[in-house]
C-alpha cells in the first residue's frame, strides 16, 4: 500500500504539470500526508492488485491506476471526503501535488547521482544478449529498466521552478518518504 501511495504521490499526466506548485501546497501536503497515508493504509486490504500491464507501466500509468483502485474498491468517495478536509480541492488535486512534489523530490535527489540513459540502455542490451539468462527473467530485467528508463523521462519534464519550489522543504520531504519506505 505504501508503495501505492508513493506512486499516487508521484505522478500524474503532462497537463497536470504545467501548473507550478506553490509553497502553501507544500506545505498544506506535508502537513496532512501523515494523516492521508494512514487512511490508506488502513484500507489497503480493500484495495484490488495494482496491476498495470508492464509494457505501460509509466508514472502517469501508476497513478491513474491508484485513482481507479480507489473507484474498484468503493473508496474513492470517501477518500475524496479525506482529501477535501485536509484542503485540496479534490482527489485529482491532491494527486497533481502530490505527484509533483515527488516527482521534483527524486529529480533533485537525482542530481547528486545521475542515472545516464545510456547506462541504463547499455544495461538492457547487455540482459537482451546474454544467453545465459532465462527468458523469463530477462522480461523480468527488461521491464524493470524500462521502468528506469520511463522513470527518466518524467524526470526530465520537473520544471526547475518545481525544484526550486521544493528544495527548501527537503527536510520534511525526506521524513515523509523515508516513513513510507518498508
Amino acid at each position: 500500500m505504501r508503495l501505492l501511495t508513493l506512486l499516487l504521490c508521484s505522478l500524474l499526466t503532462m497537463a497536470a504539470q504545467a501548473a507550478t506548485l506553490t509553497d502553501s501546497e507544500i506545505k498544506l501536503w506535508i502537513k496532512t500526508m501523515p494523516t492521508l497515508q494512514g487512511w490508506l493504509d488502513e484500507r489497503e486490504d480493500q484495495l484490488p492488485d495494482n496491476d498495470i500491464p508492464d509494457a505501460d507501466y509509466s508514472m502517469d500509468a501508476a497513478f491513474a491506476r491508484g485513482i481507479d483502485q480507489l473507484r474498484e474498491a468503493g473508496l474513492y468517495n470517501q477518500f475524496s471526503q479525506q482529501v477535501k478536509s485536509a484542503g485540496f480541492r479534490s482527489v485529482e488535486d491532491w494527486v497533481r501535488v502530490s505527484q509533483q512534489i515527488s516527482m521534483a523530490y527524486i529529480a533533485i535527489s537525482m542530481e547528486e547521482q545521475p542515472a545516464t540513459r545510456v547506462e541504463i540502455e547499455n544495461q538492457m542490451q547487455a540482459i537482451r544478449s546474454a544467453k545465459n539468462i532465462p527468458a523469463e527473467e530477462k522480461a523480468m530485467l527488461e521491464n524493470m529498466l524500462q521502468a528506469s528508463l520511463n522513470m527518466l523521462d518524467s524526470l526530465a519534464n520537473v520544471t526547475a521552478a518545481d525544484k526550486d519550489r521544493v528544495r527548501p522543504y527537503l527536510p520534511q520531504l525526506v521524513d515523509q518518504f523515508g516513513d513510507n519506505e518498508e
